[in-house]
């Protein structure tokens, strides 16, 4: 996917390009698609249904490195552009702001192990 968007960059925190599979969606209809960058306030997913702006989703993922370590958060979407969302964490507490950041370390470090190979 290319880095190129057509939208200015106003994120707070810098994200880190990804290619993960996640799954989305509202309540428990989770459908696949692909996590494509993460930050520590956000994410960006690629998937078959994009919700509008605004959406609250719930997102499941986990490092490629990790069997165990899921992370099951929410986010509501701020912006859509075709298949492809932008999405702010919702209520993030300490505890799962910690397990978020270790979570995006150990996805950029299988990510640059990928890369590397």
């Amino acid at each position: 996917m290319s880095t190129n968007s057509p939208l200015p960059d106003r994120r707070a925190n810098p994200r880190i390009p990804m290619n993960v599979a996640l799954r989305y969606g509202k309540n428990d209809e989770l459908i696949p698609g692909e996590l494509v960058d993460v930050s520590a306030g956000g994410i960006g997913i690629v998937g078959e249904t994009a919700h509008p702006a605004g959406t609250e989703l719930i997102l499941h993922f986990r490092a490629r490195s990790s069997n165990t370590d899921l992370l099951s958060l929410r986010a509501i979407v701020r912006h859509v552009h075709g298949k492809r969302m932008g999405l702010e964490f919702v209520n993030l507490p300490a505890s799962d702001f910690s397990r978020t950041l270790a979570m995006i370390e150990r996805l950029t470090a299988s990510q640059d192990k990928a890369v590397k190979v």
